[in-house]
């Protein structure tokens, strides 16, 4: 569609479908800012859950909102916001109920999008509050909402400490294959094969960087070189791990000191509250 007064092309979200048991979540949407305007977006929906008969129309027409949010610019709710929100970020609690989210747009949601787009009518406006670059962000399909929850959910719990960053592997152009990957050393298992423990485990993230294209994934905190972590993994069918969740499942020692938090809430941790 062609916007007004001088403002860019922006195309309109194309969904794709995709069957991929290596990703935690169930619909993701990237979404490139140029020059102060989203110049385009594109939806997956992932039918390794979707398929599923717990996803009823409503359902992955809520999910698929939620998408089409993040390609509007909107953000994932907080966990303590109290207005009924599309953007609330998992679809499901852990023991298979519906999670909070709505499945139409809320008020929230609708003033939001109002103030992000003032003038849409006409789409003489498609300002982004966000700097030029290209975004992915994504619908968890299951919410864990403590560790507990997490190590239930986990294939491996491990401590370690991030040896090296080894860059980006993709498909260049599909936003959704950009992965960023980091060795870990392994100091303890705390769930999972023992074998591993003092060797490097390989962990993937979502968002990478092609050399041209530097791919942001939203809720996704890449891990750093001396990063000293508890991880929360599920493994991959190429042998490497990814994070439950990718930041719910990463919790970092900041000082040094054996505390743990969360790398993005960060929430504190008591290991000790782990089953084991």
């Amino acid at each position: 569609m062609r916007a007004e007064s001088g403002v860019k092309d922006f195309h309109l979200p194309y969904a794709y479908d995709i069957n991929n048991s290596n990703e935690n979540y169930d619909g993701l949407a990237s979404w490139t800012v140029s020059g102060g305007y989203t110049t385009s977006a594109s939806l997956w929906i992932n039918q390794y859950y979707t398929s599923a008969s717990k996803y009823t129309s409503s359902i992955k027409a809520g999910l698929t909102g939620h998408e089409i949010g993040h390609s509007l610019g909107l953000n994932h709710a907080s966990i303590i916001q109290v207005l009924p929100t599309i953007m609330w970020p998992y679809t499901f609690n852990s023991d298979g109920t519906p999670s909070a989210r709505k499945l139409t747009p809320g008020t929230g949601d609708i003033s939001d999008t109002n103030s992000l787009y003032p003038t849409i009518p006409n789409f003489s406006s498609n300002v982004s509050p966000r700097a030029d670059g290209t975004y992915v962000a994504a619908s968890w399909a299951i919410y864990y909402k403590d560790e507990k929850e997490l190590y239930e959910a986990a294939d491996m719990v491990i401590i370690g400490k991030v040896t090296n960053e080894n860059g980006s592997k993709f498909k260049k152009g599909d936003y959704s294959t950009y992965k960023s990957y980091a060795d870990v050393k392994v100091k303890e298992v705390l769930k999972g094969d023992n074998s591993y423990t003092g060797k490097n485990i390989e962990i993937s993230q979502m968002g990478g960087d092609d050399g041209s294209v530097k791919v942001i994934a939203e809720h996704s905190t890449h891990l750093k070189h001396n990063n000293n972590v508890i991880l929360f993994l599920k493994r991959n069918s190429d042998n490497t791990y990814r994070p439950i969740n990718e930041d719910d499942g990463i919790y970092i020692d900041k000082e040094g000191k054996g505390n743990y938090a969360n790398i993005q809430s960060d929430k504190d941790m008591n290991i000790a509250n782990l089953p084991r």
